[in-house]
């Protein structure tokens, strides 16, 4: 991937999720909180529910 080139908005979040979610002992076991998880999952769908309200023309 060349280095001026970046991922969309909501992409960066669900990255950013998923490297955390997929380290973290706490996300991975169901019986688990993880504070740090549930905020970049929040992160993530915010963000991917404003791209879809934005292509949806209802800006």
């Amino acid at each position: 991937m060349a280095a001026a080139s970046r991922l969309a908005p909501p992409q960066e979040a669900y990255a950013r999720y998923t490297h955390h979610a997929t380290r973290c002992w706490a996300c991975r076991d169901i019986d688990q909180r993880c504070s740090t998880g549930e905020q970049l999952y929040r992160a993530w769908r915010q963000r991917l529910d404003r791209a879809a309200h934005k292509v949806s023309g209802c800006d």
